[in-house]
């Protein structure tokens, strides 16, 4: 770069050097041509011109000459230089003027044959370590005048006022600099001063010290600009104040509203509560006798169904009230994971079973894929789990009216031991759902066209399990295509659980009670008879001893008096509630040695630990279901049952109510039907056992259980037998 630089003005020097050159040798020309014209010079008298070149001054030390084409020196304008030795032209290659030789040396070597140049021609030549500029032009007039006039300047004649002036412009430079730093240093002072006062009072301002103020002097920007900042010091304090005074009365609002708020709430919470406790009461007795009905022996067919008829509709009331209970727990944020140890097999299986008639009865094949690496045994809440899974394919089967629902599960084992991801996907060929209603989908109360025109369900269903798959770490998302199908993918996040032992059971119908065993006194406390009669109903029948009691007053007298090994206590009764006289039984010494369980029909979370401080040993919600009444006294009192071999062993298959259903089929049909049985064709079975008229007969449920189970030896039996 530095010698770029220096080349650069290297350049421009010769330039102007160049001009310079060519003015002085363009001057000196016309000069010494008008010179020659004057009538004096006719007799070719060369002295004058001498004399007159002498006059010229061409830089301080600048040579001027004009020779023959031949090199013969003519005049120069040096003083001391001879023009002729004994009347013979001197040649200027043989001057003793170093400066005037080499000019001609130059022009010899550069431009050659020197009769041959035609125009001004401008050459440098180097002598003793310094430059020079050299500028030859032609000289031709009328009188046949045929010389060259040459002007030889020095690099040094040029530089030297560049030179000094360059001086000049380094000193004036140096002048401005230092002025410029003194100027500097005192603004930057000066401002250094301001940013100090003005941080220092923006600082305070952050700290709440409103009353700033910056005073500066000198300089009319600065001043602008603290009269500025002291502006909006001034403005920001009075903000402030009557901020701080809104606040203040939005702060006694909002204190208000909350107050209000939680009036509501709380009023809200024991409405649902009593709601709750009410409508569960009743369906305690529903649920509880249709499930004791459903025990009895040598049952009608029909009467059988009726009552199924009557479990099923009461279990879907109990559903709905969930759901909305549920929703208000998520709308109060208080609902939470119990997690335990689940049978995430065992919990399949029960959705297949519990699903498989529906889909079938709907014409629609159900696919349960579990996939390779699903793993058994789970911790997590089961319950939410199970609730997720039948509302997606509950939905699916009952908005699909033609092809198939699937389920398919799989696992990813996460990085921490133990930890599992697990993915489901809901699928189905139904009528699907529109673009626009997708993004509602998942709201409360919100349904699809196809959901309204169903007229089924609250529009709660979907909202409460993408709360609960949120819960369990994951999250639910849907794809669908109108008049192709949906499918709704989520996955929780789970540890591997323990082994569960001796469930199996709870598929099982308790005929009896195992012999050789205590006779078991179970006191049944309840100011509702209706709910005294279904306990003393399910129990009696098994061979337990049962007493009743109406309030808690009346069940301390008879636990005085009859001393049982267990008690089911309702919570709430007149007189005296189930908390004081449980805490009253369990203070005893005799009172520990007795069991006492809860039965309450409320659904609030803190109840069971107000419950449990009490003093029971467990806490059931009503309704309950005869298997968790059963597991309860197992628990406690160690009882064994004798189960059937089958849930729905109480209808007797010789019965001639049963063969009745299939007196209407033709031959060929029993024909068919026993053949594809035979060869084990349950798509092919499926289809004949829903060409018979009664599809709520026994009969019916009791093929569509063996098609599904692929138990065709039973179902040739039962063929057999109805034959």
């Amino acid at each position: 770069m530095g010698y770029l630089s220096f080349r650069n003005g290297q350049k421009a020097v010769n330039d102007i050097s160049g001009q310079l050159q060519q003015e002085i040798s363009s001057r000196v020309k016309d000069r010494v041509q008008g010179y020659l014209e004057v009538p004096r010079l006719g007799n070719q008298n060369i002295e004058p011109i001498r004399e007159f070149l002498q006059t010229l001054k061409v830089g301080k030390s600048g040579l001027v000459f004009v020779l023959e084409p031949s090199g013969d020196l003519v005049a120069t304008s040096l003083d001391n230089q001879p023009l002729a030795i004994n009347k013979n032209r001197i040649k200027a290659m043989d001057s003793n003027n170093p400066v005037l030789a080499q000019s001609m040396q130059s022009m010899r070597s550069q431009l050659g044959d020197l009769a041959k140049i035609q125009q001004t021609s401008r050459l440098d030549f180097q002598l003793n370590g310094e430059r020079y500029f050299l500028t030859v032009s032609p000289l031709r007039d009328k009188y046949r005048l045929n010389w060259l006039v040459a002007v030889a300047v020095p690099e040094s004649d040029f530089m030297e006022q560049i030179n000094i002036n360059t001086q000049d412009t380094i000193l004036l430079a140096i002048a401005a600099l230092s002025l410029a730093l003194s100027m500097s240093f005192f603004i930057a002072q000066l401002m250094s001063r301001f940013v100090r006062d003005l941080n220092k009072s923006a600082t305070a301002i952050a700290n709440g010290e409103m009353d700033q103020f910056v005073e500066v002097n000198g300089c009319a920007e600065l001043e602008a600009l603290a009269s500025s900042f002291n502006q909006m010091a001034s403005q920001l304090q009075t903000s402030f104040a009557t901020l701080e005074n809104r606040v203040q009365e939005r702060t006694s609002e909002l204190a208000v509203a909350k107050d209000k708020a939680e009036v509501a709430s709380k009023a809200k919470s024991a409405f649902i509560a009593n709601m709750s406790h009410e409508l569960r009461s009743p369906l305690n007795a529903i649920i509880g006798f249709s499930q004791v009905m459903l025990r009895t022996k040598n049952l009608a067919p029909e009467q059988y169904e009726n009552v199924n008829i009557i479990h099923r509709s009461g279990e879907y009331l109990l559903t709905l009230i969930n759901n909305v209970l549920d929703f208000s727990k998520i709308e109060a944020g208080k609902n939470t994971l119990n997690s335990k140890d689940i049978d995430l097999y065992q919990l399949l299986d029960d959705l297949e079973d519990m699903l498989h008639l529906r889909a079938v009865n709907a014409g629609l094949e159900l696919i349960l894929d579990r996939g390779g690496n699903l793993p058994r045994y789970i911790h997590t809440d089961g319950v939410k789990l199970r609730q997720v899974l039948l509302n997606l394919l509950g939905n699916a089967i009952k908005f699909t009216p033609q092809g198939e629902v699937v389920l398919r599960m799989s696992s990813i084992e996460n990085s921490e031991p133990q930890s599992y991801t697990l993915n489901f996907q809901v699928s189905d060929t139904g009528v699907g759902i529109a673009p626009e209603e997708l993004d509602q989908l998942f709201e409360a109360f919100s349904q699809t066209e196809s959901g309204r025109e169903a007229q089924e369900g609250t529009g709660l269903g979907l909202t409460i399990s993408r709360q609960f798959v949120r819960l369990m770490g994951g999250d639910i998302t849907v794809t669908s295509e109108l008049s192709k199908g949906t499918t709704f993918n989520f996955s929780i996040q789970t540890k591997l659980g323990n082994a569960i032992i001796g469930e199996t059971s709870e598929k099982r119908q308790v005929i009896a009670l195992v012999p050789n065993q205590p006779d078991y006194k179970i006191l049944v406390v309840d100011d509702k008879p209706i709910n005294r009669q279904l306990l003393v109903k399910l129990l009696a029948p098994l061979g337990f001893e049962v007493k009743e009691a109406s309030n808690g007053q009346e069940a301390i007298v008879m636990w005085e008096a009859w001393q049982p090994h267990l008690i089911w206590m309702d919570m709430r009764m007149p007189v005296m509630d189930g908390y004081e006289a449980t805490k009253y039984i369990k203070s005893t010494t005799q009172g520990n040695a007795t069991a006492i369980i809860a039965l309450t029909a409320s659904v609030l979370e803190q109840e069971r630990a107000i419950i449990l401080s009490a003093g029971c040993d467990d806490f059931m919600r009503k309704p309950f279901k005869e298997q968790t009444i059963f597991a309860a006294l197992t628990k406690h009192l160690g009882v064994k049952y004798v189960y059937s071999d089958s849930p729905n062993d109480q209808i007797d298959l010789s019965d001639s109510a049963t063969s009745l259903d299939l007196s209407g089929m033709s031959d060929e049909w029993r024909s068919q039907i026993y053949k594809v049985a035979l060869e084990g064709d349950s798509n092919r079975v499926n289809q004949l056992i829903r060409e018979i008229p009664n599809q709520e007969s026994a009969i019916v449920k009791m093929l569509e259980k063996f098609a599904h189970q692929f138990q065709f030896d039973e179902m040739l039996e039962l063929l057999s037998i109805s034959a």
